[in-house]
C-alpha cells in the first residue's frame, strides 16, 4: 500500500463517524434546538408580560377621575386655619385661630397630641400649610409663628 492510499484510508476513517458518534451529535443538536426554542418562547412571553403590565397601568388613566370621602372628622374647638397630614394619612395636624396645634388620628379623630403655638393673649390672623412638614401663621400683633412637623410613623 502506498502512502497516498494510506492517507486516503485514514481520511476516510476520520470522515465517516461511527453510528454512536452520529447519534450523540443528533441528540446534542436536538437538545440545543430545544434550548433555543425555549429561550425564544421565554423572551416572547416576557415581552407580552411587559405589554400587559403597561396596558394595565395605562387603562386607569383613560377612565375619569373619582374623588371619594374616606372619613369625616368632627373637630371640637375653634375653626381650623391650616392643616397637614402625615405621608400615610394616619394623622392630621391642625392649626386653629387661637394658635393651638392638634394632631389627630384619622381613624376615630382622637387627639394624639396638642401644643400651643402662640401666647394665650394672641390669635392668628392668617394661617397656611406651605408644605406637608410645616404649619405657619401670622399673629394679630404682627408676629409670625411656625411649627415644623416631623412625622415619625410607627406600625406597632
Amino acid at each position: 500500500m502506498s502512502s497516498n492510499e494510506q492517507e486516503e484510508s485514514s481520511a476516510a476513517k476520520v470522515a465517516k463517524p461511527k453510528a454512536r458518534e452520529l447519534a450523540r451529535r443528533q441528540r446534542n443538536d436536538r437538545l440545543a434546538a430545544g434550548v433555543v426554542i425555549a429561550g425564544g418562547i421565554g423572551i416572547i412571553a416576557s415581552i407580552l408580560a411587559i405589554l400587559i403590565f403597561i396596558v394595565a397601568e395605562v387603562v386607569p388613566m383613560i377612565a375619569p377621575a373619582r374623588v371619594e370621602t374616606s372619613s369625616i372628622l368632627g373637630l371640637s374647638g375653634p375653626p381650623v386655619r391650616a392643616m397637614s397630614t402625615d405621608p400615610y394619612r394616619g394623622l392630621i395636624a391642625t392649626l386653629s385661630r387661637d394658635g393651638i396645634v392638634e394632631v389627630l388620628e384619622t381613624k376615630g379623630g382622637e387627639i394624639a397630641t396638642s401644643k400651643r403655638l402662640v401666647p394665650r393673649e394672641e390669635e392668628l390672623s392668617e394661617s397656611r400649610s406651605p408644605s406637608p412638614r410645616l404649619l405657619a401663621g401670622s399673629t394679630t400683633t404682627g408676629g409670625v409663628a411656625a411649627m415644623a412637623l416631623d412625622w415619625k410613623v410607627d406600625f406597632s
